[in-house]
């Protein structure tokens, strides 16, 4: 796979203060964090809420620059090259 041909404006990513999933084209990718709405979740404090989505946010913005770079992790190429495989 040519890693230098990924472009930033083919990402996109849902977060929020349990984690984030990177989308490559619409397609999830892979992300961080946890599914599971778990008792702990439930009684964390706004201000740590937030403070968890920042966290992830800017993780997100790091994961796709070092995406574009070529300098990501390869289970995400892995998974964009089967998704440029099926758009062919």
């Amino acid at each position: 796979m040519d890693k230098s041909k990924l472009d930033k404006k083919d990402f996109s990513a849902s977060i929020n203060h349990k984690g984030f999933m990177l989308q490559y084209k619409g397609k999830d990718i892979g992300g961080a964090g946890t599914i599971e709405s778990s008792y702990q979740h439930v009684r964390k404090s706004p201000k740590t809420m937030q403070a968890d989505h920042k966290m992830y946010s800017e993780m997100v913005k790091r994961e796709i620059n070092k995406l574009v770079e070529g300098r990501g992790q390869q289970r995400f190429y892995d998974v964009i090259e089967k998704i440029n495989k099926l758009k062919k």
